[in-house]
């Protein structure tokens, strides 16, 4: 009993020093925290953009607009207390009974995502300090909170924190964010309003993104839930205020720079995970370069009409060089460009076909569905390539019926691009899709092409360095293989057989090689969208025309006439060097395959090692599924067939063998004839009556350089009698 209490004791005493050795800590590196009053009414600042030249190529000035408290609705100042800090009355800056109520909560789901950060706590963490995750710099946030409700009151608190916190899409302030969404003062906001904004602030970017609209809504109907439960709205209706419609502008925003700018902000928030209240008086490094952006936009002025048009420029792993759109986020249907990413690429993965594989373009049903071809032409036997090459939506069809959905989104996964159920048909091979992708990515999955089949997310950033030279941000994405070498070249091949005879023809130069795919939207009642994307060794240049409604554009319109024409232009301007061709992979074999086998039967023989040129196709393939099987046509030459006729003392003998083979004939072990004359030997020196003539034909061929010599054929034995033959 005494050693346990002795346990005990020791145990108490342990508790206390760490007790004791905490305090000491939480007092010495939190005594010089200095609460700067003037960063809790500053809602004002601005970030500096470089280009990859280190210019400075403009600054983003957040104008805010500030609001006072006085003005607010009571409903919507309950709405953030509702969902962020529902004690936030009751306690002094540190909600501890929420802390411990946080903390239980992730221990039991294992997900450790609840907070328990009071809207005091928010307002000196998004105000006064850095996001770094450090004990010293929530130690200080806890020291700071204490001194800033010992000074400010709940109200004054209360209308610091809504005018400095962070609602995406740049808007810093409920006043900003209230005109950016909703095109209205925060005065004249309603409750489900109210509960929109109170429902983005835990994650901006996320809940802000117009593709995460049903978790915007779910987490909206939470908040209103809150507030009904913490009595602010007991005289509404709570199921008719969830059943309200979710009414936000998405594609608004206070940018007022270049569209790249706007591009960088949108990268800043959702890919780099910058803390945004860092970004205040930061320097944000990019990709830009000023000659490939007037070069685009050159080429996008050209274009034509009152239709947009929109254009960016990749290089490397997906670097962005170039952008012109005036809604960076907005997002179209792919139409064909969709075929080599999710048919033909994957087709070739799972060794379906190869670029010379035979497919019947006629028409077809499905099921009910009947896809049709532009301009309902069809053409009957063709290979992949060519299908590829001229977009054809038939052989699209039919090769992802056959390889199957479930493969083909095994591949889109791996880009990033997830198909709800309703995408999972067959249309999909023809880029009918519910929303469709941003210009910028599907320009980015092209880039799998040129870069042996793997995937880099693409970026406008470089670095992000803060005002105290803190380097928030630095470096690329790590590229995600998708599709072999092999397949990223065989289908770069088929791409570039676009630009010489398909639909992206008006490419072709003989100055340097490009590989090119045009798609487009629309339907019988005309086209939405137009594309045209092509890339080189080393870039990727995508081009989209539309409509910002969505509407209609002019009739002579299509991926293979506006977009390709702006792209001949830029492409001619912009390179200055023919080494454009993107290298063979050593997992990529060239082979030459029996010509008459390929194009009478659609099989892949390799020719004869004695095959005459006429007789052979050069065709490209995957080693791991190089043909194996040898055509002997040349090697062991052969006599396809054998005509022999006696009569009136006259043999007649026709042979028949392949192009270039020949026949040397025998009477009796004696050479009488040679069929490099002619196939047809007429013998009129056999006529000694009841002698025996035994007719013999030896196959030879001649590659130039060597005879090869088949195997002896008797073609007939005859007895030498008036009208007989044996």
């Amino acid at each position: 009993m005494k050693k346990f209490a002795k346990i005990i004791l020791f145990l108490f005493l342990l508790l206390f020093i760490l007790c004791a050795a905490g305090v000491i800590y939480y007092h010495v590196v939190t005594m010089n925290a200095k609460l700067d009053e003037s960063k809790l009414i500053s809602v004002s600042d601005s970030t500096e953009f470089y280009d990859l030249n280190g210019k400075n190529m403009g600054s983003y000035v957040k104008n805010g607009k500030k609001t006072s408290i006085e003005t607010i609705p009571e409903y919507t100042l309950n709405a953030f207390i509702a969902i962020e800090d529902k004690n936030f009355y009751k306690h002094n800056g540190i909600d501890y009974k929420g802390i411990l109520r946080a903390t239980v909560k992730d221990l039991m789901s294992f997900s450790f995502k609840e907070g328990g950060s009071t809207i005091s706590q928010q307002l000196i963490k998004n105000t006064q300090l850095s996001g770094e995750k450090t004990i010293k710099r929530k130690l200080t946030e806890i020291r700071l909170t204490g001194k800033l409700e010992q000074k400010y009151s709940k109200k004054e608190i209360l209308e610091y924190y809504l005018n400095t916190v962070y609602f995406g899409k740049s808007y810093y302030g409920i006043e900003n964010a209230a005109q950016g969404y909703f095109d209205k003062k925060t005065e004249n906001l309603t409750v489900n309003e109210s509960a929109v904004l109170a429902a983005v602030v835990k994650s901006p970017n996320y809940y802000t993104s117009e593709s995460n609209g049903e978790k915007l809504l779910s987490r909206r109907n939470l908040v209103l839930e809150k507030m009904f439960e913490q009595g602010y709205i007991k005289g509404y209706d709570l199921n008719k205020l969830k059943n309200e419609k979710l009414k936000i502008n998405y594609s608004k925003s206070p940018d007022k720079n270049s569209p790249y700018i706007s591009l960088c902000q949108t990268e800043l928030s959702e890919y780099c995970h910058v803390n945004p209240y860092e970004l205040k008086n930061a320097h944000v490094y990019t990709y830009f370069e000023e000659s490939d952006q007037k070069k685009l936009l050159a080429a996008l002025n050209n274009s034509g009409g009152s239709h947009t048009g929109n254009g960016v420029l990749m290089k490397d792993k997906n670097h962005i060089s170039a952008f012109y759109s005036p809604y960076p986020l907005s997002v179209c249907q792919p139409g064909s460009t969709i075929k080599p990413l999710a048919v033909y690429s994957p087709s070739l993965e799972e060794n379906l076909i190869n670029e010379n594989t035979i497919i019947n373009d006629e028409k077809t049903e499905f099921s009910g569905y009947k896809p049709k071809n532009y301009n309902n032409r069809y053409y009957g036997r063709i290979s992949a390539k060519t299908a590829l090459s001229k977009s054809l939506n038939i052989p699209a069809v039919k090769l992802l019926n056959s390889l199957g959905i479930d493969k083909s989104e095994k591949y889109l996964k791996r880009l990033g691009i997830n198909l709800s159920d309703d995408e999972k048909g067959l249309s999909l091979a023809l880029g009918g899709m519910k929303n469709g992708f941003t210009l910028t990515d599907l320009t980015s999955f092209y880039g799998i092409y040129r870069s042996g089949g793997i995937y880099y997310k693409p970026s406008a950033i470089k670095k992000v360095v803060s005002k105290s030279g803190r380097v928030l941000y630095s470096g690329s994405f790590y590229g995600r293989r998708v599709f072999s070498d092999a397949t990223a070249y065989l289908t770069a091949d088929m791409l570039s057989e676009s630009v010489k005879s398909g639909t992206s023809s008006k490419l072709n130069s003989d100055k340097f090689t490009l590989y090119a795919k045009t798609g487009t939207v629309g339907s019988e009642n005309g086209n939405t969208a137009a594309y045209s994307v092509s890339f080189t060794n080393n870039e990727t240049l995508g081009i989209r025309l539309n409509n910002a409604d969505n509407s209609y554009l002019p009739s002579f319109i299509t991926g293979s006439s506006v977009p390709t024409e702006a792209a001949a232009e830029f492409w001619n301007s912009y390179l200055k060097t023919s080494d454009t061709e993107i290298k063979m992979p050593g997992s990529v074999k060239e082979a030459y395959i029996d010509k008459d086998e390929y194009l009478n039967n659609g099989k892949f023989l390799l020719a004869d090692d004695y095959a005459p040129e006429s007789t052979k196709i050069r065709m490209l393939f995957d080693k791991k599924f190089l043909p194996t099987e040898k055509s002997p046509k040349y090697s062991s030459p052969e006599i396809s067939d054998i005509e022999f006729y006696y009569k009136d003392s006259v043999v007649k003998i026709k042979i028949t063998a392949l192009k270039n083979v020949y026949s040397k004939i025998y009477r009796n072990d004696e050479e009488v004839y040679d069929t490099a004359a002619g196939n047809v030997f007429y013998d009129y020196n056999a006529n000694t009556t009841n002698e025996t003539y035994i007719y013999e034909a030896v196959p030879y061929f001649f590659n130039g350089e060597k005879t090869i010599v088949g195997k002896k054929v008797v073609l007939g034995k005859i007895k030498m009698q008036k009208r007989d033959i044996a």
